[in-house]
């Protein structure tokens, strides 16, 4: 999964900076785990 979305970042968006693939997946994981932060502090 991350691989395909690093290809298609570097085709669609090539002027932009571009990071690793670890990046893309210590950036999904920092995301989830702020949702379940959010999902256990409104209950």
């Amino acid at each position: 999964m991350f691989i395909a979305e690093a290809a298609c970042r570097r085709a669609v968006l090539p002027a932009a900076r571009h990071t690793g693939v670890l990046d893309a997946v210590r950036g999904y994981r920092a995301v989830m785990s702020e949702r379940a932060g959010r999902a256990g502090a409104s209950r």
